[in-house]
C-alpha cells in the first residue's frame, strides 16, 4: 500500500514537471515570436525611411554601449561622434507618467511587453523630451523621432541617452496611429516610481557579439 502511494505520488510529480516544462517552453516560443515580429516591424519602417534618404540612428550602434548606472556608460567611438547632433531614430514609445499629451517619454527598440516584465537593459532605453510647447500621445506603432542626441556620460546617470527638442510622427509616411493599450500584466509599468526603478536597475550590460 505504502509503495503504491509513493509510486503514484512520483507519477503525479513527473506529470506536473512535464506540464510545467511545456508551459515554460510555450511561453518562450511566444516570447521569441513576439520579439521577432516587433523587431521586424521596426526594421521595415527603418528601411522605408532610409529609402527616402534619411540617415537613421541605428539601435545596433546604441546596443554597442556597455556599462551600468553605477559605473556609467562606455559609448562606441562612432556614437560619440554624433553627440550633440540632430538625429532621426525609429522606436516604440513607453510612458513614464502619462499616456496622453506627454512632454517626456521613453523610446525603446521593442515594445515593453517584449521584455516580459523584465527591465530593459539601459542601452535599450532612450529618454525623449519634446520640443517646448509640443506634446505627444503614446501609440502602438513604431514612431520616428527627430531631435538632438545627448550622450549622458559619467557615473550614476539615469539614462545613457537623451533626445532633446524632439519632434515626432508616424514611422510610416501617411501611416495611422493607434493609442497604446498596455496589457494587464504590465499595468505596474504605468506612471509609477516602480517602473522607473526597474528601468534604472544596476545590472551589467554586456556588449553584443554582432
Amino acid at each position: 500500500m505504502r509503495r503504491r502511494v509513493v509510486r503514484e505520488l512520483g507519477t503525479v510529480l513527473a506529470i506536473a514537471l512535464l506540464l510545467g516544462g511545456l508551459v515554460v517552453a510555450n511561453s518562450e516560443l511566444r516570447r521569441g515570436s513576439l520579439v521577432e515580429q516587433m523587431d521586424s516591424w521596426r526594421r521595415s519602417v527603418e528601411a522605408a525611411r532610409s529609402e527616402q534618404g534619411l540617415e537613421l540612428l541605428d539601435w545596433s550602434l546604441l546596443r554597442r554601449t556597455s556599462g551600468n548606472r553605477a559605473s556609467g556608460p562606455t559609448f562606441a567611438d562612432e556614437l560619440l561622434e554624433r553627440d550633440g547632433e540632430r538625429v532621426d531614430i525609429v522606436g516604440f514609445m513607453v510612458p513614464i507618467y502619462e499616456f496622453r499629451e506627454v512632454s517626456e517619454f521613453l523610446l525603446l527598440p521593442l515594445p515593453l511587453e517584449c521584455y516580459f516584465c523584465e527591465e530593459p537593459p539601459m542601452r535599450d532605453v532612450m529618454l525623449v523630451r519634446m520640443r517646448e510647447g509640443e506634446t505627444a500621445n503614446l501609440v502602438q506603432e513604431p514612431v520616428m523621432i527627430n531631435g538632438t542626441l545627448t550622450l549622458n556620460q559619467g557615473s550614476n546617470v539615469e539614462f545613457f541617452y537623451t533626445i532633446n527638442d524632439a519632434q515626432w510622427g508616424p514611422g510610416e509616411e501617411d501611416g495611422t496611429l493607434t493609442r497604446t493599450e498596455v496589457p494587464l500584466e504590465h499595468r505596474l509599468h504605468e506612471p509609477t516610481q516602480e517602473m522607473e526603478r526597474m528601468l534604472l536597475e544596476d545590472s551589467e550590460v554586456e556588449e553584443d557579439e554582432d
